[in-house]
């Protein structure tokens, strides 16, 4: 294996040789599309919006991923999200593959029963498009039943 090609423990697509100028055969280097990404939180009204995406934009950051859009819903993470006021955005960034992915601090953010993470990951297969939490999240190893 090339040693500038290490695979890295995170989930989700990697940009890693974006920035080493992978070369095509012919000396020149490759362009290498960046991912888009959207950064979405749903948060209670007590939680500070600022520190909660800053870590996440952080994170995405460290990928050298483009964020297209961050949207905010402030509500109970067990509202679905299809009624939430702000999910239509992260909708409208997916679904004309403006965004390759969604960027979130828990993955029940964007689908707290098990029903609605089916859907979302249906949605997001049709759309060739994947979720990414960026904290572990206590709900991933089983979601409530609706």
């Amino acid at each position: 294996m090339n040693p500038q090609m290490q695979p890295t423990s995170e989930a989700g697509p990697s940009n890693a040789l974006a920035g080493q100028g992978a070369a095509n055969g012919s000396g020149q280097a490759s362009r290498i599309r960046r991912v888009n990404v959207v950064i979405y939180a749903c948060l209670p009204s007590n939680l500070n919006p600022l520190k909660v995406m800053s870590a996440v934009r952080r994170y995405v950051d460290a990928r050298d991923w483009t964020v297209v859009e961050e949207v905010i819903d402030r509500a109970a993470v067990s509202t679905v999200a299809a009624i939430r006021e702000h999910w239509p955005r992260v909708a409208q960034m997916i679904e004309p593959c403006q965004a390759q992915g969604i960027v979130t601090p828990t993955r029940s953010m964007c689908g707290y029963h098990l029903n609605e993470r089916a859907e979302l990951d249906e949605w997001l297969s049709a759309h060739a498009a994947w979720v990414l939490n960026t904290w572990p999240d206590s709900r991933a190893r089983g979601a409530v039943r609706a």
